[in-house]
């Protein structure tokens, strides 16, 4: 069998090709994904594409930004939209994404990967944790800045830490829209 190949497109780069297969397996992944778009609220940075002879078999968007932890800033990986094909599942690759997705990091000089989830059990086993801290994101819906909102994620916002800097108790200002 072929193994699976991983390549990292910077989302300037995605082709028509790849933006219709990445939009279908958006919206087969994820009930309720807005049809033909290949971003939920804003584009990422760039895209990490599983593929297995021409098919598209996982998909991870990233945004890399700074964000502020208790006032202190930290640079990020935030991840959005990692899905794998129905027919690819159990094949670990979301795991050989993220993996992925952390070599860069770790060449980027990323302090932590960060990204909200409610299927936490795939993460954890990923050497993601959970934390508590209370958030403030700008709201963004049908293209337009709605308002600041601030409250915690209920154990939904998961991170990795990459450079050793510690993780603060304080406010997570994400300084934009959450990923």
């Amino acid at each position: 069998m072929q193994p699976i190949a991983i390549q990292c497109v910077e989302e300037y780069r995605v082709d028509p090709v790849q933006e219709g297969r990445i939009a279908r397996l958006l919206s087969r992944s994820f009930p309720g994904y807005p049809p033909e778009r290949t971003y939920f609220m804003q584009l990422p940075d760039f895209r990490l594409l599983a593929t297995w002879d021409e098919t598209l078999a996982g998909h991870l968007a990233a945004e890399h930004r700074v964000i502020a932890v208790g006032g202190r800033p930290h640079r990020v990986f935030g991840v959005a939209d990692l899905c794998v094909e129905g027919s690819f599942r159990r094949r670990k690759i979301g795991t050989m994404l993220l993996e992925f997705l952390e070599r860069m990091a770790r060449e980027a000089r990323v302090d932590f990967i960060i990204l909200i989830a409610s299927e936490r059990p795939f993460y954890l086993r990923n050497g993601f944790r959970s934390v508590g801290n209370l958030c403030r994101w700008l709201a963004i819906e049908d293209f337009q800045t709605q308002m600041i909102i601030q409250h915690g994620l209920a154990g939904d916002l998961l991170i990795k830490p990459i450079s050793g800097k510690v993780w603060g108790k304080g406010l997570v200002d994400f300084m934009g829209a959450i990923f």
